[in-house]
């Protein structure tokens, strides 16, 4: 009986935690594919056109869930933001990630 029960107990908590590694998994995905676009963006800027740039983007396949903005500084740079949003379902956390990086200057 009490082997029964530490047994349950033992699957109960490492199921829990089984499923919270993967939800984190998912994270980190998300994460890898928000980072991909940002850079993406941010290498584009730097080697073309600001108007052909727009027209690369519009319908990027790179992170579906993602959005991004494009905000030019006073030193002829461009700061990239990404959103992405980050979901554990187990625990049922919903919120939105922000990565950001800027260019080199641009003339």
């Amino acid at each position: 009986m009490k082997g029964g029960i530490e047994f349950a107990l033992v699957m109960l908590f490492g199921m829990m935690f089984c499923a919270i590694a993967i939800g984190m998994i998912g994270v980190l995905t998300q994460l890898h594919d928000a980072r991909l676009l940002q850079e993406t963006i941010v290498s584009s800027i730097e080697h073309h056109d600001s108007d052909q740039v727009a027209q690369l983007f519009n319908n990027q396949t790179i992170c579906p869930t993602c959005s991004y903005q494009l905000e030019l500084q006073h030193d002829h740079r461009i700061l990239v933001t990404v959103l992405f949003p980050i979901r554990i379902p187990v625990i049922d956390y919903r919120t939105l990630g922000r990565i950001s990086a800027m260019t080199t200057p641009i003339k």
